[in-house]
């Protein structure tokens, strides 16, 4: 007999290969089914809105676009808005 009836690694390497098929297909199924929003979650993330008006402010000056550059309502817009995200640094 020159070996024997199965080759091992042959055998070895498709159940490796199929064995991470199967992991993959459930690795899919779980992020599909998890990563579905409900209209729950989709309330929550809806947008904050500052009830000053500078939400308003700010679209306003993207609306107007280039012409808002030396417009000094939207400079004191944009300047309130960095403030607020960066913090005040007094």
């Amino acid at each position: 007999m020159r070996g024997h009836f199965l080759n091992y690694r042959a055998v070895g390497r498709v159940l490796l290969f199929v064995g991470i098929a199967i992991v993959i297909v459930i690795a899919a199924a779980w992020l599909i089914r998890h990563s579905q929003i409900t209209p729950q979650s989709r309330e929550r993330t809806t947008a904050f809105e500052p009830s000053d008006g500078l939400l308003q402010r700010m679209a306003r000056c993207q609306a107007i676009g280039i012409v808002a550059q030396p417009d000094q309502a939207c400079i004191a817009a944009w300047h309130e808005n960095r403030r607020r995200f960066f913090g005040d640094r007094r």
